[in-house]
C-alpha cells in the first residue's frame, strides 16, 4: 500500500509540474511582440480599424482570464481602455468552442461627437 502511495504522489507532483511549466511557456508566448501583432491585426481586420495594445496577459487568480492593457481602437474619436478582461467558459473551451463567460472593462473612455 506504501508503495502505490508513493506512485500516486509521484504522479501527482508531475502532473503538477508539468501544468505549471504549460502556464508559464503560455505566459511567455501570449506576452511576445510577435502574438501581440497578431492580436492586434486580427481585431484590426475584425473591427474594420487599427488597434493598437499595450500589453496582453493571461490572469490565473482569482479566475482565469486573458487580459489586454492599454487597448485602443483608432476610431474618430479614438475608444480607449485601460484593462479589458476576458473570462472564458472553460467547459466549453475544451469541446473546442470559445464561449464568453464574462467581459469586464475598466476605465473605458467613449467620446461622443
Amino acid at each position: 500500500m506504501k508503495r502505490l502511495g508513493k506512485w500516486l504522489v509521484l504522479a501527482l507532483l508531475v502532473v503538477v509540474l508539468l501544468l505549471s511549466a504549460g502556464l508559464f511557456a503560455l505566459q511567455r508566448w501570449v506576452g511576445t511582440d510577435d502574438f501581440k501583432a497578431r492580436v492586434q491585426a486580427q481585431a484590426g481586420d475584425a473591427l474594420g480599424v487599427p488597434v493598437q495594445l499595450g500589453r496582453i496577459a493571461v490572469d490565473l487568480w482569482p479566475v482565469p482570464a486573458v487580459v489586454l492593457q492599454g487597448a485602443q481602437v483608432q476610431t474618430r474619436p479614438a475608444l480607449t481602455a485601460e484593462r479589458v478582461e476576458v473570462r472564458l467558459v472553460l467547459g466549453s473551451l475544451l469541446t473546442g468552442r470559445l464561449e464568453l463567460a464574462t467581459l469586464l472593462v475598466r476605465k473605458a473612455d467613449l467620446p461622443q461627437a
